[in-house]
């Protein structure tokens, strides 16, 4: 999967997304057709949608496939970790580690299916994504283990201390 080489629409919901990334070498970009090459050479297929980001497309194939194989995702991408199940895993390329189901809950503490609400209480420079400022990982992994989604965190924002209920409060 490749992402779309102008906005997507992750753009159109927030203007700012991506903003704080530096712009692509212009000697890089003259090669990425040579790259869809070689790809094409080696007979390795690959997808790239207008408007749509490379995890969009993995995300979507591994829902459609996965009751037919077992799924391996290499990436070191964080928001994909949503789709882990007892037939999707995520492979870290750059340590070659395996994250199934139960590593997620040992690593994270939670489901994956909440990894994004987790990924919105925290900062992501990567994507420039509004966070709650003064949520760390400790306290995000808490709430999430705790309440699940952010909307029942927020529903639940009585049982949660001062402190961390003025902050979901500011940065809501």
């Amino acid at each position: 999967a490749l992402d779309w080489p102008t906005k997507t629409i992750r753009h159109e919901l927030f203007e700012q997304y991506k903003a704080n990334r530096p712009k692509l070498p212009d000697n890089f970009k003259r090669q990425i057709w040579l790259i869809k090459d070689i790809i094409r050479d080696l007979n390795i297929p690959y997808v790239e949608i207008p408007w749509y980001e490379a995890d969009d497309i993995i995300y979507t194939i591994a829902n459609l496939y996965k009751q037919q194989a077992n799924i391996f995702i290499h990436s070191l991408d964080k928001d994909l970790k949503q789709i882990i199940d007892n037939k999707v895993v995520c492979v870290n390329p750059m340590k070659s580690e395996i994250t199934d189901h139960n590593k997620f809950i040992q690593d994270y503490w939670f489901e994956p299916k909440y990894m994004l609400d987790y990924l919105c209480l925290l900062w992501d420079a990567s994507d420039n994504v509004p966070w709650v400022k003064g949520i760390w990982e400790k306290t995000a992994t808490d709430l999430i283990a705790k309440y699940g989604t952010l909307q029942v965190i927020y529903d639940n924002l009585e049982n949660v201390s001062p402190t961390i209920k003025q902050k979901l409060v500011d940065w809501k």
